[in-house]
């Protein structure tokens, strides 16, 4: 699960576009870190390395998180409610800030939005912001190059994490990578 920050959707969109026209795929090519080949996981990661972003990527080990584990994160959308949380307090003050956080999902994710803005306020205030987020909304993730990177680094996180492949090596002055339990 990751959560990505970055200023101009554009500039995102572009660098994924020179990206796809590098490598000869399509210009409407999705990347998922699970159906890309290594070499293209690599690449891509390297690619980020110039980018204006900051990513919190946590990882999961279900098979190591415990009965208790489940009982103060929750299972479900609770547990990825709370992961979402987790990350995003962790950014910088102004990537919070009255920014828009977009979900991968559809209309059909409503409810999971609420829960996780209602879950981020609670967080947010406890650590004495004055203003959250100005909206959480669902968005595809074909249309959405953050919710893409953050596909990307969320599966390259987990790769390096769960199997010892350092694809996150050429972003790790903006990634950081949060291990559970």
């Amino acid at each position: 699960m990751g959560v990505v920050s970055y200023v101009d959707e554009y500039e995102l969109g572009e660098l994924l576009g020179n990206f796809r026209r590098g490598k000869r795929l399509s210009p409407y090519h999705e990347f998922h870190f699970v159906n890309e080949k290594p070499e293209t996981r690599a690449a891509f990661i390297a690619a980020l390395a110039t980018a204006p972003i900051a990513a919190q990527i946590a990882v999961v080990d279900m098979t190591r998180a415990s009965a208790t584990t489940s009982w103060i994160m929750g299972k479900g959308d609770m547990l990825l409610a709370r992961l979402i949380a987790l990350c995003t307090t962790k950014m910088d003050r102004n990537a919070i800030e009255n920014a828009v956080m977009l979900i991968d999902g559809n209309k059909g994710s409503l409810r999971f939005c609420n829960t996780v803005r209602a879950l981020l306020s609670q967080e947010l205030r406890a650590k004495g912001y004055s203003r959250g987020l100005k909206k959480v909304r669902a968005a595809r993730s074909q249309r959405t190059p953050g919710i893409m990177v953050a596909d990307m680094l969320a599966g390259a996180a987990r790769h390096e994490v769960l199997h010892g492949q350092p694809y996150l090596a050429p972003v790790k002055k903006t990634v950081e990578v949060v291990s559970l339990p």
